[in-house]
């Protein structure tokens, strides 16, 4: 399943502090995962996070998320999902 190649839509609750999303993408950028889009709304504990990457193999996308996990900046990584087809 590590060479299997898909996109992900990722779901974070997040400080809402300065540099949060940089700091995040980074991490992405960091293990060679493009990201296709991001948004962030404010939320009651925060801010809501939504990445969404391109075409990735799982291996490669699930150890950014793994990092992500440890940021003091994400209280929460609340769902992943994997995107079959294009």
């Amino acid at each position: 399943m590590a060479d299997v190649v898909t996109r992900r839509h990722i779901s974070l609750d997040v400080l809402d502090q300065p540099g949060a999303l940089g700091v995040v993408t980074t991490v992405f950028g960091r293990h060679g995962v493009p990201i296709a889009n991001v948004s962030q709304q404010l939320s009651n504990a925060g801010a809501s996070m939504v990445i969404a990457t391109h075409r990735a193999t799982e291996a490669a996308t699930l150890a950014p998320i793994a990092d992500v996990r440890r940021l003091e900046q994400v209280c929460a990584v609340t769902s992943v999902i994997r995107i079959e087809g294009d």
